[in-house]
Formats: C-alpha cells, structure tokens, sequence
C-alpha cells in the first residue's frame, strides 16, 4: 500500500511540476515587452523652409503593447537640441516665437509604461523671412476732411504681419504737400501737431518700421481746419466742467473745496463742477481711479483732464486753469438739459438736447451728472460737500452728423427719498478722442487718457424750493484715532474711526432761514437735542455708552424753521468712553 501511494504522489508532483513550469513560460510569454514604435513626423514638413514664427509641432507614434505613451521633446537652434520638456502626454510641442530665417532642430523620444523607449530621427525646418509692417491706415482726420478743430491731434492705425514685432512710426506733416519730418521712431499712434492755423490745408503722412528695419510708407493725407470764429467774446468762451477729486479724511481737501466753491458763487468764471468723493460713491471711486488714474487728494479735473491740479488751495491758479479752458478751441455744439419733477411719483423725467454745428460727424460721450448741492457727506472739517456726485442719469455715446440734432432722454428717475430742491443736474458731452495727460504732480507719471469735454450746461431739478440745513460732524474726524477727543494719527489701512477715552461730539450746522434744534442718535435711538449753538454733545452727559468696547454709530440731524432736516453720521470704535 505504501508503495502505491508513493507513486501516486510521485505523479502529482510531475504533474504539478510541470503545470507550474508550463504557467511560467506562459507568464514570461505574456509579459514580453516591446519598446514603443519609432515616432513619426507629421508638421512641419522635414527641411520645410517657411516655417511661421509661432508653429505648431507635431507628430505620431504607437505602441505595439498599446501601453500609455509619453514623450520628452528635444528642440533648440543646435544640433543636437536640448530637452525642453519631459514626460508630457500630447503629441504637439508650439516653442516660444522665433526667429526670422533660422534653423530649428528636433526629436522626440516616446517612453511606454515599462520605461522602454524610442527615439526619432533628428528633424530640422527653417523659418520664413521677415514681412514688412502693414500700411499705416484708417486716418483721423480722415483724408480730404474739413473744418477740422486747431487743436486736432493726428491719429491712425498700424501693426506688423510678425508676432511681437516692434514697430514705430515717423510723422511727415506740414502745409506743404512734402511734408516734412516732425516726428521720428515713436511708437505711439497718435501725434500731437499743437495749435494749428484756421483755415489752412495740412498734409501728413507715416512711415512704418520694424525691428528689422524694414519700413512701410503710409498714403499722402490732408485735411482742412476750420475758418476762424468772429472776436464777440461770447462765441470764442465756454461753458467749463470741473471735477474734484476728494475724500472725508483727506485734510488739504476742504481748504480746496472752499475756493472751488467761492469762485463758482462769485459768477465771474462760466463753470460748473462736482465733488467726486471717493470714499462715499462707487461710481465716483470709479471715476478718479479708472478714468483719471488719481494719485492724490485733492485732484481738480478741468474740462475731462484738459487742465489738472493736484492739491493746493491756490485761488489765482486755479481761476488761470478754469479761464484757460474755456478758451480753448472746441468743437461746436448746443447743448440743453431739461426736467420735470412727478410729485405724486416722486420720480423726473429729463431731455438733453444736443446739435452738432460742426461741418463734420462728432463722436463722444453724454453724461448727467445726478449732485446733491448740499451733500449729507462732509469733508475732514464737518463741512458737507457741495454739488456731491451721486450717480450718473444718462452714460451714453453720441455720434452726430454735420448739423445733425439729437434728443436724448430718461424718464422716472428716482432720487432715494432726496429732497428735489437740492438736486441739481449737469450734463457734459466728452470727445471720443484721448489725449494723455498726467495725473502727477511729480516727476513720477500718473498718466491717463484725457477725453476732454466740449460741451457743459446744467439744471436745477425744481426751480424754487428753500434748500435744506447743512450739517456735519466735525469731532471726530472721519478715520482718525482719537485719544480724549483730541486726533492723534491716521487709522491703519483706511479702517476704522477709534475714541479712546472721554470725547464730545462736535457738530457743524447752518441754514439759509434757522435752525430750530440738532438731535443725536446713538445706534438709531435719539438720545439728545440742542436748540441753539454751539451744536456739542457729551457722552458723559448722555450717559448712553456703557460697554468697554463697542462699535456705535452717530447720527446728528438739523431741522430748520421750514420743517426740512438733513442728517450726517459717523461710525466709530469707541473705547472707555
């Protein structure tokens, strides 16, 4: 018996020995690799010799296992290239721009999932030449043009076939019909010829020209200014917009507003402005960091960026920049605003009307300006605002033809609760064509293209109605940290208005009529009242306030003896008080 069970293991073993063997060799069968097929090329084309700038290369490759394939790409103006990119999945590589007629050299190397690999035969192409710049083109003014303003700058269009290829252009221009050289490989398209002549033919033409110093010339162009206007000094004035760039923390600002403002109620300069108070309007933030890139406060914007001003309340040279622009050459337009206030709705409709009474089509911007003349914001001093920015009514471009007249309209404006005798409308129409100026007073540019504006009138919202009282806070001032009432230092970051300590209140109220009484709100709830100045309240007589710490905000409103009130507030971190 044993012997018969030792042959039969005997046998299992054999066969089991000769399973395993069979498996393994079916196993080692199985899992031969093969190295990736060689890659292909397909673009560019071997020795290709107009090969553009910016291409695209590409190729082909499979596996015989269809394993996963990556490649490193070799790619260099030597031979051999260097690697510039490793273990990537696409089959496509588009290198950095090139250059002009130049040889390039390539491979792939193609790597399967068990790291065998194959590498392609060494490629090259050349690159094409270099095109010459296009024709400069689309003149402005455009050629044969007529009663064209004298202070008309030369613009046009360019450009150069060649991805980043650097152009610039000289300007030929002159009364002459050979115009001469008056500016030489500058880079802008624009140029600004000065003051011209009346009724003068002026000719013009650009040269291109490229790195490479290959150039083309640009068509003779010429245009025709306009004829002089008569002497009557009421055709050769204007009507002038201002912007004041200001902030309820900034400390030279009110000394700026009051001169602005002393100079309008004076009457003796045609001019209307606004306050663009950055800190308190969006829309106005917008305006002096987008459109005028401001660098600091007070900024005055006259007629769109024509005259700047940065800082200073200097009266003599700021009546110089208002009487500068309204003098300047402009085009000729008529410009009208008119509107009517729904009682019922509490809601106005308005119409501005414009007429272009040039001899060609003018392109530009109508903007209303909707301003409170007695602003509930107040500057550093706790004096309001005056003709504060609130929103614009109408934002629209305007294209006219010559001698053309245009309506454009809103209806069902609503103010927000606002007191209509205080509204007032302005509306300015701005060219289309940017002139840069600098918003720096320094030798730092802050520049900004100037769209200057050629046309300004304005509209109270009501004709009669008494105005409400004026009131602002003028302790604390607005992000200042206060210690014991008194402003020691600028809040960090433009954050918070801080009391540290015992502070009082101090309010700042005037009326056309009288003032009956100033109220205080801490948080929403009255808490105090003053019939007659000096307008201050005490926290200690208030005995409001008894956290250590807390956020509260203040609001002081002024009633006049024509039953209308005008409320300002101030939010503060409060400490020990």
């Amino acid at each position: 018996m044993n012997a018969i069970v030792k042959v039969i293991l005997s046998i299992v073993v054999v066969i089991l020995l000769i399973a395993s063997g069979y498996y393994a060799y079916i196993t080692l069968v199985k899992d031969a690799n093969e190295a990736p097929d060689e890659p292909q090329l397909i673009v560019p084309v071997l020795n290709d010799d107009t090969v553009d700038l910016e291409p695209l290369l590409q190729w082909d490759c499979t596996d015989p296992d269809n394993d996963t394939l990556t490649y490193d790409v070799f790619f260099g103006d030597q031979s051999p290239p260097s690697k510039v990119s490793s273990n990537q999945s696409s089959t496509s590589y588009s290198p950095d721009t090139l250059a002009f007629t130049t040889t390039y050299y390539w491979k792939i190397i193609a790597w399967d999932d068990d790291n065998a690999s194959s590498a392609s035969e060494l490629w090259e192409f050349t690159t094409r030449g270099n095109l010459p710049p296009e024709s400069p083109s689309s003149p402005n003014p455009s050629d044969g043009a007529t009663g064209m303003s004298i202070t008309k700058n030369l613009q046009w269009t360019g450009g150069d076939p060649d991805p980043n290829d650097e152009i610039t252009y000289d300007v030929y221009f002159g009364i002459s019909s050979s115009p001469a050289l008056v500016s030489s490989q500058q880079a802008d398209t624009l140029y600004n010829p000065g003051v011209l002549n009346y009724s003068t033919t002026y000719y013009w033409k650009i040269i291109a020209q490229d790195a490479q110093e290959v150039s083309t010339e640009g068509s003779l162009w010429e245009f025709t200014t306009k004829e002089e206007p008569d002497e009557n000094p009421e055709e050769t004035t204007r009507t002038v917009f201002v912007e004041e760039g200001t902030a309820g923390w900034c400390t030279n600002c009110p000394a700026v507003a009051t001169t602005l403002h002393d100079l309008f109620e004076a009457g003796e300069l045609d001019f209307y402005y606004v306050s663009l108070v950055q800190d308190k309007n969006e829309k106005a933030k917008q305006r002096l960091e987008d459109d005028y890139n401001i660098v600091g406060f007070p900024t005055v914007f006259i007629d769109g960026g024509y005259e700047v001003k940065v800082g200073g309340e200097d009266l003599d040279e700021i009546e110089e920049k208002i009487s500068a622009a309204a003098n300047r050459d402009a085009p000729m337009l008529d410009l009208s605003i008119e509107a009517v206030w729904d009682d019922v709705t509490e809601t106005f409709d308005t119409m501005v009307t414009i007429e272009n009474k040039e001899s060609t089509t003018y392109d530009g911007t109508l903007k209303v300006y909707l301003t409170e003349k007695r602003s509930s914001w107040f500057d550093y001093q706790g004096v309001p605002f005056s003709f504060a920015f609130l929103d614009y009514v109408i934002d629209t471009e305007i294209s006219l033809a010559a001698g053309q007249n245009s309506i454009e309209t809103y209806d069902g404006y609503d103010i927000g609760g606002r007191d209509p005798a205080n509204i007032k409308l302005i509306a300015v129409i701005f060219n289309s064509e940017p002139v840069e100026q600098d918003s720096s007073p320094n030798d730092n540019p802050y520049l900004f293209d100037a769209y200057y504006a050629d046309a300004t009138t304005a509209t109270d919202l009501v004709e009669e109605g008494n105005l409400p009282p004026e009131i602002g806070i003028s302790n604390p001032k607005q992000l200042r940290w206060h210690f014991r009432g008194k402003p020691i230092f600028f809040s960090p970051l433009y954050r918070n208005t801080v009391l540290i300590g015992k502070t009082n209140i101090t309010v700042y109220a005037q009326d056309d009529s009288a003032i009956t009484k100033v109220t205080l709100s801490i948080d929403g709830e009255e808490v105090d009242e003053i019939t007659t100045p000096p307008y201050e309240f005490t926290f200690r007589k208030i005995k409001y306030l008894k956290r250590v710490v807390r956020r509260h905000t203040f609001t002081v409103t002024a009633y006049d003896n024509e039953g209308k009130s005008t409320s300002a507030s101030i939010e503060c971190l409060c400490f020990f008080i």
